[in-house]
């Protein structure tokens, strides 16, 4: 029985290791693509915010 339980927890082990190799992997591709373009903003979406930190100053 502690065969099978070292070889349930080495493949465990090695599941954990290559989701963070896939994690790690997304992130470099993320970091080295290109930017993607935000969605436009309306210009007077941040102005209410704006003033309203502005007129508890």
């Amino acid at each position: 029985m502690k065969h099978f339980e070292a070889l349930t927890a080495e493949r465990q082990k090695a599941r954990r290791e290559e989701q963070d190799y896939a994690a790690v992997r997304r992130n470099v591709e993320e970091f080295l693509s290109p930017p993607r373009r935000a969605p436009a903003r309306q210009k007077d979406e941040a102005l209410p915010l704006f003033f309203t930190v502005l007129s508890t100053i």
